[in-house]
């Protein structure tokens, strides 16, 4: 039998609607998102269904509609037809998934972990006010780990936010000082974009929020996951109980190190990917990567 992992996407693959044919078509999917609606207290699922606005942007919205479409899809597709993975990684919010999809989770928890997490990030975003996401493709992660060091000593407050596939990497900040440093980089032959995000994730100023986080995830029972689940902040398997408290409250601060996951999924065999969720941001992120090819 081929290694099989399950890949659970993260922001950026919103859009209104999303899970509704799901829901209409299966009743395990169904369940999922009539069980959140009882857990959350309102019709999440109308509100996700049969609205359209702007209004999914909201990391509190967002986080959710990701987490319960992931999830609906896991348990159609993947329990429906008896496949039992080897692994599973999640990028930023999508490892919650993981987590939940794994085993090592209640989906209870997972939601009101995914939640609160969506508040506090939105709190972050509506404080900060003008942060946002910058993606650089084109340079290898020394130069552009380089670029980015300069441009902090030269007074410039940004950060690296995610290391996606072997030519691209998101840097985060405030969009004054990501127009600046992306000029920089243009300039040095790279290639950016502005990515539709409100405010600069896996970043410094989201230190405020992992204290609440990391008081809340200790209510929960986790428990070691019945395969492999990766981990964003140190793009290693979760290697014990104690690592998943320890890393997942700081994964809101930390790099996403999707390409570091990527390569170790390779490594560990894994020759089949399903990705769980809207799209296929993930698996074209591993085609790109020449160490992680499908």
């Amino acid at each position: 039998m081929k290694k099989t992992s399950v890949l659970f996407p993260g922001q950026g693959t919103q859009a209104w609607g999303m899970g509704k044919e799901l829901y209409n078509t299966y009743l395990v999917a169904k369940a999922v998102f009539d069980e959140a609606d009882k857990l959350l207290g309102f019709s999440f699922s109308k509100k996700l269904f049969d609205t359209d606005s702007t209004e999914i942007m909201d990391t509190e919205i967002t986080q959710v509609a990701i987490f319960l479409t992931s999830v609906a899809y896991y348990r159609v597709f993947i329990e429906g037809n008896d496949i039992l993975p080897d692994s599973y990684a999640g990028h930023s919010v999508g490892e919650y998934a993981a987590l939940v999809c794994s085993g090592a989770m209640r989906f209870e928890d997972g939601l009101s972990l995914i939640r609160r997490r969506g508040q506090l990030m939105q709190k972050v975003s509506d404080d900060m006010g003008d942060g946002g996401m910058l993606a650089i493709m084109g340079m290898a992660y020394p130069e552009v780990e380089e670029l980015t060091e300069a441009c902090v000593k030269d007074g410039t407050d940004v950060s690296i936010s995610t290391y996606n596939d072997i030519r691209q990497i998101v840097i985060s900040g405030r969009k004054g000082a990501l127009k600046s440093v992306g000029e920089r980089f243009e300039a040095a032959g790279a290639k950016t974009k502005m990515l539709e995000v409100k405010t600069a994730f896996h970043n410094p100023c989201m230190n405020e929020i992992i204290e609440p986080l990391k008081e809340l995830i200790s209510s929960f029972e986790i428990t070691f996951p019945k395969g492999k689940v990766y981990c964003n902040v140190t793009g290693k398997a979760y290697k014990s109980v104690d690592e998943i408290y320890e890393y997942l409250p700081i994964q809101v601060r930390e790099c996403v190190r999707f390409y570091d996951i990527a390569c170790e999924m390779i490594e560990d065999g894994t020759e089949v990917f399903i990705e769980a969720g809207r799209g296929k941001v993930l698996s074209n992120l591993l085609k790109k990567n020449k160490r992680a090819f499908l």
